[in-house]
């Protein structure tokens, strides 16, 4: 798994983003990702492209439009599962034919659930270190 740390973004706006992000060019880990209330069975893939404590950017074959609610299952090789609500903030059309780059903020997240997260977010930073260091 390759993670590489992003620097927070100012916005055109002046906001700022509350947490570093990490870049997840290879996370090694199964994601599925639906709007909520869909059948699980009807859930899509999803390919995680950076995550931090307040959100999370993934690539997938449908598109959602801003304010959308989705539910992402994050299954990692390492640590728990976390199954969240999410947020749309923006989408836009991938590199990849026929795919969509979505980001979207967390929501919703009880404390098990942010536990869950730090875990991942842990594991990535770590796993990093230790591939930088071979």
């Amino acid at each position: 798994m390759a993670a590489e740390a992003k620097k927070p973004k100012e916005k055109e706006t002046g906001d700022r983003r509350r947490s570093l992000r990490l870049r997840c060019a290879a996370l090694a880990c199964s994601c599925s990702v639906g709007r909520t209330g869909d059948d699980p069975l009807e859930r899509s893939g999803a390919l995680l492209s950076d995550i931090s404590a307040d959100g999370i950017s993934f690539e997938t074959d449908f598109e959602a439009g801003p304010g959308e609610r989705l539910r992402i299952e994050i299954r990692p090789i390492e640590g728990p599962d976390l199954a969240v609500g999410l947020e749309v903030i923006h989408t836009r059309r991938s590199n990849r034919r026929g795919f969509f780059l979505i980001g979207s903020r967390f929501e919703d997240m009880d404390e098990r659930d942010r536990r869950s997260l730090l875990v991942l977010l842990e594991t990535i930073s770590r796993l990093e270190k230790d591939l930088s260091e071979t």
